[in-house]
Order: C-alpha cells, then structure tokens, then sequence
C-alpha cells in the first residue's frame, strides 16, 4: 500500500495523465483494496472539479472490481451526478450516462430493473431535469 500511496502522489503532479493512464491500464489487476483506496483518493474531489481522466479512472475501478458491493458504489457515483444534474455541466453529465451505462451494459435485463424502477420517480421529481434521466433511460434499453 505504501508504494500506492507513493504512486498516487504523483498525480498531483505533471505526471497525472501518466498517473491515470496506468490506473486504466491497470485496473484489472488490482487488488480491491487498491481499487478502493483509488476511488477514494479520486472522490475526495468535487465531482465538478474531476476531468475525464479521473472519470474513466472511476469506470474502469468499477468495471474490473471483483465486489459486487463496489461496482454498486461505483454506479451510483456516476448516479447521483446524472440525476443532481442541475448542478453540473452538461459534459460531465452525458460523460456520466456513457460511463453509467457502460458498466451496466452486459447485465441482464433482471439486472437493470431496479436502475429502472428508480428512474421512473426521478423523471417526476423537481429538484433535477429529467432530460438526462431520459438519455440514461433510453441508453439503458438500447444496450
């Protein structure tokens, strides 16, 4: 772990792209206590402060998580962005659709109901605009 934390470092430096680039690369073969302290050292962050390279960062930690429990975690990262998404950018929000629906693309369709069941009283509720819900919606039944 210490190297990790040695690794990470790095990426607050001219290195992150570099930094990021393996965590991609790597994601893989990471141990989940890697992959967990990854993702909390990336979400320490304001989700409209990180770049693109921490979010695909993020995807590829909850693709390749052997935990159910984080892949969860993961997903609903990406979640509350697409559906708070009156207080992000528009970018960052579609780039959360593509990844949310990424990560769920190859479950079954028993899988995806409950991501369903939550989308439909999200599209009725005032505090967050429903076109991204929709998009997600959409992306969903598609894959």
């Amino acid at each position: 772990m210490t190297l990790l934390k040695q690794f990470w470092t790095l990426s607050k430096s001219d290195y992150k792209s570099e930094v990021f680039k393996i965590i991609n690369e790597a994601a893989y073969h990471l141990n989940q206590e890697h992959i967990e302290y990854l993702f909390d050292q990336i979400t320490e962050t304001a989700a409209n402060k990180l770049g693109m390279e921490e979010f695909d960062a993020l995807a590829s930690l909850g693709r390749y998580s052997k935990s159910y429990e984080f892949s969860n975690k993961t997903s609903e990262f990406f979640w509350k962005i697409i559906t708070d998404s009156d207080e992000h950018k528009q970018d960052l929000i579609e780039n959360c659709i593509n990844k949310f629906s990424d990560m769920i693309k190859y479950k079954s369709m028993d899988d995806k109901k409950p991501y369903f069941d939550k989308l439909v009283p999200q599209m009725s509720e005032s505090r967050s605009s429903a076109v991204p819900v929709i998009r997600l919606f959409k992306k969903i039944i598609k894959d």
